[in-house]
């Protein structure tokens, strides 16, 4: 039995490693969202090696959700966190999932209402070419997506536009997604795009950075 479940982990792991390093090189030649036939891969490790060290409660946490507020979740994929980000914000908030892809945003929709939440909208767009009205947004944040923006510099200052005055941003990213960016590399464009850094939460290998919108 535990050599079954040693080679299950060590499986995974490679499985993992191997769509992880083609997704990156797809990302690095071409335009290449995670796309929807990986969720499945993405639910195990949620279920599995990342739910451990990157709980969506600790994720959460760390992001500083409030109940009420309006919050953009960029590239919200299958829901992960915005569903129960979502849940977070009851009763007067709401969760506004900017995604790419018609077929992800189906899946996010068709399991968001499974799960019992209503006060959640999908919006089809990228977030290089954001079409909300300026401060409309009270937090606005990434969860290991940030890399595979073609542009992340444009949609940093894209979202600077879109928060309120007093709005938030809040970068999270593991070491194991295949588009990681370093915290270092997020700061650096995050302050080009107009943004504070106010914390830091986690080590280098899965951090969630919070930054204050600086005034004009």
């Amino acid at each position: 039995m535990l050599r079954v479940m040693i080679l299950t982990i060590v499986y995974i792991c490679v499985l993992y490693l191997l769509i992880s390093l083609f997704w990156r090189w797809m990302c690095r030649n071409h335009y290449f969202p995670c796309p929807v036939w990986l969720i499945w891969v993405l639910d195990i490790l949620n279920l599995s090696i990342t739910s451990r060290e990157s709980g969506t409660e600790k994720t959460l946490r760390r992001m500083g959700l409030s109940p009420g507020q309006i919050v953009l979740d960029v590239g919200p994929g299958a829901g992960r966190l915005l569903i129960p980000a979502s849940k977070c914000l009851l009763p007067r908030g709401k969760v506004i999932g900017l995604e790419i892809q018609f077929e992800m945003a189906r899946l996010l929709r068709d399991r968001a209402k499974k799960a019992g939440v209503n006060n959640f909208s999908i919006v089809l767009g990228d977030a290089t070419k954001l079409n909300f009205r300026p401060g409309c947004f009270d937090l606005i944040y990434f969860c290991a997506v940030l890399g595979e923006i073609s542009n992340p510099q444009k949609a940093l200052e894209n979202c600077r536009a879109a928060l309120k005055t007093e709005g938030h941003l809040t970068v999270t990213d593991l070491v194991c997604s295949p588009l990681y960016l370093s915290p270092r590399t997020v700061i650096a464009l995050a302050e080009k795009a107009g943004f504070r850094l106010s914390s830091k939460r986690g080590y280098w290998y899965f951090y969630t950075l919070n930054f204050a919108k600086l005034k004009e």
